[in-house]
């Protein structure tokens, strides 16, 4: 089972690696990429690993709709470490690649399940859409941190939905102000 921690560092880390297909130099790299079939491709696999000491874990108090949320406190996901070291929610990005199998999409939905959003990160291609979706039976409060796209800070009645397109490559940090411990990528 993973420990859960954070370390100010390590989170910024996480967060800049978050969303690689939103991330990036908008003009160069979206626009210079070329999506296609690919005969001579190959595969990519590895583990992201923190080294050296593990910092102590953050945990988020759960102080609202507790009916729904629990009244367990939960631990951060900003950064999660199993017991080899390797990170959970890492994203790795390869960069000056002109040319290559078409992106055909990742997560395409976050959801708000028991008061935490799931996944913890999602990626989407530039210009496609994602739908936010509310399990809970209580109303959430999304609001994105966003400085290429149109920024949005909506609320979504219990066991609603909102969709919303990214037209550029960025990071984007979404949140409930319902909610304050919820956060996803």
């Amino acid at each position: 089972m993973c420990k859960y921690i954070r370390s100010y560092v390590c989170y910024l880390a996480v967060a800049m690696l978050s969303l690689v297909f939103l991330v990036g130099n908008s003009t160069n790299v979206s626009a210079a990429y070329e999506g296609g079939d690919v005969s001579n491709g190959g595969t990519i696999t590895g583990t992201v690993k923190l080294a050296g000491d593990v910092p102590a874990a953050k945990i988020l108090k759960v102080d609202k709709d507790q009916a729904t949320c629990g009244h367990d406190d939960l631990p951060s996901e900003a950064l999660m470490v199993s017991a080899d070291s390797a990170l959970q929610n890492a994203v790795v990005s390869i960069t000056n690649i002109s040319k290559g199998k078409k992106f055909e999409g990742g997560t395409s939905a976050i959801d708000q399940k028991g008061c935490v959003f799931s996944p913890h990160i999602a990626m989407i291609p530039q210009g496609s859409s994602i739908n936010l979706l509310n399990s809970d039976d209580v109303m959430h409060n999304l609001h994105s941190w966003s400085m290429k796209n149109t920024a949005f800070n909506e609320g979504v009645a219990a066991h609603g939905n909102i969709s919303k397109t990214f037209e550029f490559p960025e990071t984007v940090k979404v949140t409930c102000d319902v909610h304050k411990w919820m956060t996803s990528w």
